[in-house]
């Protein structure tokens, strides 16, 4: 990976699950019709294009450019900043976002794969701890972002590997070959690239490729909003731009957003039960949940959800409102924090 690692020895094709030989990188790979090795050193086992992002396609193209004549920063601030808001430019940007790394067992030598890695944000931070990262996603334009950060920065342990979405596809690794596998905001989207099957189905079928990419003793981060949040029951907006619709059931709330032009809903969020069911359908023996505030997108404080007297008195001193404090402190004496806080961070071993 870079120079620290060799990647080629962790690769295998996702499509007829041969391990990838120096020859599959330059030369046309039967399942691909072409190379696995693209612009910008990404290693591509995409099937098919896949598109998306908060800014359109051509607009995406400019910051490119933009990038590497000016440098990335100036590239963000010219085409995302502008063009969105300050918060999804400090989103692409800000490596604190990888604030809740001390909640893993990692170090130096770590292989970690960042599955969903978007902009970037959270691969950056990890990498320049010195963990060798591996940042996968189904939009090569972001991942040529990345690349193009980290060769700016001299960062040399970050590679990219470009996938078809997790609907659609197993991870493009050998069994037991990483350290980390990160789910940061991710496990809600599978599901929504295409429109049929189940996608608590999908969803299970993505946890059990990374369950089978960790090493034994190997960690999934996974973060993930709270299905019924508190936040959600006093109107706040979900996944398909709605109000409501997490803490309906499914079928219920598929036909409110079918209603509405939206499809069905496949945008699935689950309690605190419900994940720790997905977690050990998935193999994994042990997990541990926290509450990442004020999200787990920006998450400054992370409090252990499963020590009552800890989540209280820390619930306390933060920043939100009188009532939401008084709130999960009175449910907590029956356990129910568990299932109202509004995001989980979640630790399992396998």
């Amino acid at each position: 990976m870079g120079k620290s690692k060799d990647i080629n020895t962790m690769l295998r094709c996702p499509n007829c699950l041969a391990a990838v030989d120096n020859e599959d990188l330059t030369s046309s790979h039967p399942c691909f019709g072409r190379p696995i090795l693209q612009r910008g050193g990404i290693y591509s086992f995409a099937s098919s294009g896949f598109y998306w992002n908060q800014i359109p396609l051509d607009e995406m193209r400019e910051l490119l450019a933009s990038a590497r004549k000016s440098g990335w920063e100036n590239g963000l601030r010219k085409h995302l900043k502008t063009q969105v808001d300050d918060y999804l430019f400090n989103y692409a940007v800000d490596e604190r976002r990888a604030d809740w790394f001390p909640l893993c067992s990692l170090n130096r030598e770590s292989t970690i794969v960042d599955v969903g890695a978007g902009w970037g944000a959270v691969s950056m931070g990890l990498a320049r701890l010195g963990h060798h990262l591996l940042s996968i996603d189904s939009n090569i334009e972001t991942l040529e972002f990345i690349t193009i950060r980290a060769e700016q920065e001299d960062i040399k342990n970050l590679c990219c590997l470009h996938m078809d979405p997790l609907d659609l596809s197993p991870l493009p690794l050998h069994d037991a070959v990483a350290d980390l596998v990160i789910f940061n905001g991710v496990l809600e989207w599978v599901g929504t690239a295409i429109t049929t099957g189940d996608p608590q189905d999908l969803q299970r079928k993505a946890l059990l490729e990374a369950y089978r990419v960790l090493k034994p003793g190997g960690e999934l981060y996974l973060a993930i909003e709270s299905r019924y949040g508190l936040s959600y029951w006093l109107g706040s907006i979900d996944h398909p731009k709605t109000r409501f619709t997490s803490i309906l059931p499914r079928r219920l709330a598929s036909i409110y957003t079918r209603s509405k032009g939206l499809g069905d809903y496949r945008t699935y969020t689950h309690s605190y039960y419900g994940l720790k069911s997905l977690l050990r359908e998935a193999g994994f023996n042990k997990e541990t949940f926290y509450a990442p505030y004020p999200n787990y997108r920006f998450p400054k404080r992370i409090i252990p959800i499963d020590d009552r007297m800890v989540f209280v008195n820390t619930i306390m001193d933060l920043d939100i409102s009188r009532k939401h404090k008084l709130m999960l402190s009175l449910v907590s004496w029956f356990g129910f924090h568990r299932i109202l806080v509004d995001n989980y961070s979640i630790v399992a071993i396998k």
